[in-house]
């Protein structure tokens, strides 16, 4: 394929190779408005990966991998069936998490608007757990984009 003697066609092998290679879709050539529904076993291995790659430290690569998942499920995600619900509170955790470790500072507005999605999808299945982290960590990323401008004062005694 690199040396031009195989052409790929097939989208789902285009995407496959994009995310093991923690690039945008778009690099590939992949339309970004191509829409094909992700299952829930899709979804969740996608998940497995994004948090295998952040447990390896590897945060440009999930947060690629995350960004494109966020994107691939974009238009599926008005549904009230209780398994996607789930697996949409799950995901939105892992594209926080690792938007989170991504991003400067000053752009945590992206990682409070996922984990926004997250609590929304946690309280639409009634997972206190999972909105009690959404919660926790968006309080954090708050306080982490006040820090960054608000300077530190010293006490002198």
């Amino acid at each position: 394929m690199e040396n031009g003697e195989t052409i790929l066609t097939d989208t789902h092998d285009l995407k496959h190779i994009a995310d093991r290679l923690g690039i945008p879709y778009e690099q590939l050539g992949i339309a970004s408005t191509l829409f094909i529904p992700l299952s829930v076993e899709q979804i969740t291995n996608t998940i497995a990966r994004i948090w295998s790659l952040i447990d390896e430290g590897r945060f440009s690569e999930a947060y690629a991998i995350s960004e494109n998942l966020a994107k691939e499920t974009y238009r599926q995600l008005k549904t009230d069936d209780p398994v996607y619900l789930r697996a949409y509170g799950q995901m939105y955790f892992a594209i926080a998490h690792a938007t989170s470790l991504s991003v400067r500072t000053e752009d945590v507005g992206q990682a409070i608007y996922y984990f926004q999605q997250m609590e929304y999808f946690a309280r639409r299945i009634n997972d206190n757990t999972l909105i009690n982290v959404a919660l926790t960590y968006q309080g954090d990323m708050y306080r982490r984009s006040t820090a960054a401008v608000t300077p530190l004062r010293l006490h002198n005694p």
